[in-house]
């Protein structure tokens, strides 16, 4: 009776694994045949071609900030590449800055944590 239930239940985990390798090969099919948008409506052939008259008017017209080649470039890019305008500046190429931000967070924390220590263990002499 035990080993009819042990295999039972290993059947039934086999199933409901089987059933999920399933659905999820079921996802990638669907997403595979999904037709893919292009993120450019009006014919550019790069983000370098869109015109600075279809960047969106900056929040404050009087920050110098707004007019630098800069960040003129990183709203083309933004419109050509769909990105949300939500995301910050500094992470607005992904992962490696994504990367890059969180290492120099953590380099100052670390340098600033060790100045501290270098002070109090002063102080306490």
């Amino acid at each position: 009776m035990a080993n009819l239930l042990i295999s039972s239940s290993r059947h039934l985990i086999r199933m409901q694994t089987n059933q999920k390798i399933l659905s999820v090969l079921q996802f990638k099919r669907a997403l595979s045949a999904l037709t893919y948008v292009r993120p450019n409506p009006k014919g550019y052939k790069s983000w370098k071609e869109i015109p600075d008259s279809e960047l969106p008017k900056s929040p404050d017209p009087t920050n110098p900030l707004y007019d630098t080649p800069g960040y003129k470039r990183i709203q083309k890019k933004r419109i050509w590449y769909e990105m949300n305008p939500d995301v910050p500046v500094y992470l607005r190429e992904g992962l490696i800055d994504q990367i890059r931000f969180r290492l120099y967070y953590t380099l100052l924390i670390l340098l600033t944590v060790t100045q501290l220590y270098i002070v109090i263990t002063e102080i306490i002499k």
